[in-house]
């Protein structure tokens, strides 16, 4: 009997010494943390004030429901509603109070649930549209560890108002980017805009002023000085000055032989007045044509109180010198065709599209008929200028038999614009071949026209993904965030600036860059400093102007961790490799086997050897018995 005791006793001892290095491994794995980013989201549901919304307006607090498919691999989670804390990102706030819930349903697939989610009282606060919601930080306790679950999705709805940085739609003098803050539930205060013109005023490239300009005037620039009676009263100080920019719209007689956009500066004004500002459109050449001036349209943009205005204007130039063959009278019994109206879709046409020129034509004389007409549609090409046009209909070349006294025809035609086209205005030209009958005797004339037409560049201004930055700092440390961007169109991208949101949606570490050049490169480098340990999240917005001046928003997320300060214990001066890199926290769950298998290998051996050892002292009992 008491040698089975002592069996016993080295088999429960070799089991213990096992156990009691199998727990650290243990213990590991029940520690496990694991982030899932739940991308399969669908209906999502808006809404407020316990009624379902058509859009999302800004400052107002939603409620948003969607159901989502995440992975809990084995674990079965629990049949009650869990309550979890939760960050959301950028242009959405969290305010106290605000909820949400996990219902875990049905298991779809092995490990797979499928999931309603409830957020409760989260408010839009982004003056822009950005659709992405990302909720982090949602935290499942499973048996295994807990699990932190990111939510991404898109808010499938419109924007109040469809552009809260103002109307881009044609105009006749005004123009309002808060149409959306008159409603009964958002109300605000609207600026509008009513633009005068004070005066225009040609200058060459080394700053003289033009009096005279001619077709063979060398490319000027013009100045145009205004004044905006719709923001009268309206403070200066309230009216951003790096907001401030001009963009051509209608050219008319004038080549822009660059970008349609210009720069605009504000004037020092009496108090009560309303703002003077002016605008100067550079590198601009005279077509010819004008009978007594030239008449340029363009339009003003602002941010007032962090609202975009924008305003529309007309400029009028009346330095036109006419050449000598425009002085001569036409004879009034030839008769001509003009083209009475042009479309080609009221906007600049982006680089690499095709638009439809749609032309209207018709005969001057009130008297002769027109035969056998020709009209033929060409790009044009200059020593100033390459055409990036190109005819994209099956061809360039249109045949009417006749056109009566006074009467009208129409025609259209595709054109492409190649993607290497900059940004300006690109010329085509309209001719016409033309016979008729006067006294008996058959003639002929030929005319033509030129139509410009505005070319803007597509915008490719891309953010590459965040990699370098401080993954691991300790606390008290600043680290580093670095967001690298190219310029990867044909035009130039402006005022280039960015600043991090962290989690809670505050904004830190603002910066600016600039303009960056076509096909150039530029980075942007932030300090970071969490001042509480574990794992931060953040975002950092990049934001800058396309060529039209639309402010556009681009964002990257990215993750910290903060640990405890670690202080390495002095060595009196021994410089040991590593010394000044802090201890591992936790060894690979490989070494914690290896660990279980020798002690198993030591344990047994022991077991063995001891019951060896009884096995021996019972024979030699058995012997002396007998």
């Amino acid at each position: 009997m008491r040698n089975r005791t002592v069996k016993i006793i080295a088999l429960v001892l070799a089991v213990l010494m096992a156990l009691s290095l199998a727990v650290p491994v243990i213990s590991y794995f029940v520690r496990a943390q694991t982030i899932d980013t739940v991308t399969d989201i669908y209906p999502i549901n808006v809404s407020w004030g316990g009624s379902s919304v058509d859009y999302i307006a800004p400052n107002r607090t939603y409620r948003i429901q969607f159901d989502a498919r995440v992975n809990l691999g084995s674990f079965v989670p629990p049949s009650e509603t869990v309550h979890s804390p939760f960050n959301v990102s950028a242009a959405w706030s969290r305010p106290t109070g605000a909820t949400l819930t996990l219902q875990f349903r049905n298991q779809v697939e092995p490990g797979i649930w499928d999931t309603r989610v409830t957020i409760s009282q989260i408010t839009y606060i982004s003056t822009q549209q950005i659709e992405r919601l990302m909720v982090s930080g949602v935290r499942v306790a499973t048996p295994t560890g807990e699990r932190f679950l990111i939510f991404d999705a898109n808010i499938p709805l419109p924007f109040e108002g469809g552009d809260w940085w103002g109307d881009w739609g044609s105009g006749s003098g005004s123009g309002s980017g808060n149409d959306n803050w008159n409603g009964d539930n958002e109300p605000g205060e609207t600026f509008s805009s009513s633009i005068i013109v004070e005066s225009v005023v040609a200058h060459d490239a080394e700053g003289n002023i033009l009096r005279d300009i001619t077709r063979d005037t060398p490319p000027f620039s013009l100045q145009i000085t205004f004044t905006d009676h719709g923001l009268a009263g309206t403070p200066r100080t309230a009216i951003s000055e790096g907001s401030l920019a001009a963009f051509l719209t209608d050219t008319g007689t004038l080549i822009p032989m660059g970008s349609m956009r210009g720069t605009m500066r504000s004037l020092t004004i009496p108090t009560g007045d309303p703002p003077r500002f002016v605008a100067t459109f550079n590198n601009l050449r005279y077509a010819g044509g004008a009978p007594l001036f030239v008449e340029v349209g363009f339009r003003a943009q602002y941010s007032v109180r962090g609202q975009r205005v924008f305003g529309d204007g007309t400029a009028r130039f009346f330095g036109i010198v006419r050449e000598d063959d425009e002085d001569d009278e036409p004879d009034p019994f030839t008769p001509h065709i003009i083209l009475s109206s042009h479309y080609f879709g009221g906007e600049p046409v982006p680089a690499g599209n095709v638009f439809t020129l749609s032309m209207d034509f018709m005969n001057t004389s009130r008297e002769i008929d027109l035969h056998n007409i020709i009209m033929v549609v060409s790009p044009v090409s200059t020593e100033q200028q390459q055409s990036f046009l190109t005819i994209a209909s099956d061809t360039n070349t249109y045949f009417f038999v006749s056109m009566p006294a006074g009467g009208t025809r129409s025609q259209s035609i595709d054109i492409l614009v190649m993607a290497a086209a900059a940004a300006g205005s690109q010329a085509v030209s309209v001719a016409f071949n033309f016979e008729y009958m006067v006294g008996g005797a058959l003639q002929s004339n030929s005319l033509s026209t030129t139509v410009h037409i505005p070319i803007t560049q597509i915008d490719r201004f891309t953010v590459s993904p965040i990699t370098e930055l401080s993954e691991w700092l300790q606390l008290g440390d600043e680290g580093y965030v670095v967001v690298s961007f190219v310029n990867m169109g044909q035009a130039t991208t402006f005022n280039v600036s960015g600043f991090i949101l962290d989690a809670e949606g505050n904004q830190t570490g603002s910066e600016h860059f600039g303009n960056l050049e076509a096909g150039a490169s530029g980075s942007l480098d932030f300090s970071v400093a969490p001042n509480q340990t574990g794992e931060h999240f953040g975002t950092v917005v990049i934001r800058y102007e396309n060529e039209v001046g639309e402010e556009m928003t681009i964002e990257e997320s990215f993750a910290i961790f903060v640990d405890e300060p670690w202080f390495p214990e002095p060595d009196w001066g021994v410089d040991r490799p590593g010394m000044h890199e802090p201890e591992p926290t936790g060894m690979p769950w490989w070494r914690y086997l290896l660990i279980i298998l020798g002690s198993v290998g030591i344990a047994t051996p022991i077991a063995l050897y001891i019951i060896k050892r009884v096995k021996a002292k019972e024979s030699e009992v058995h012997d002396e018995d007998f």
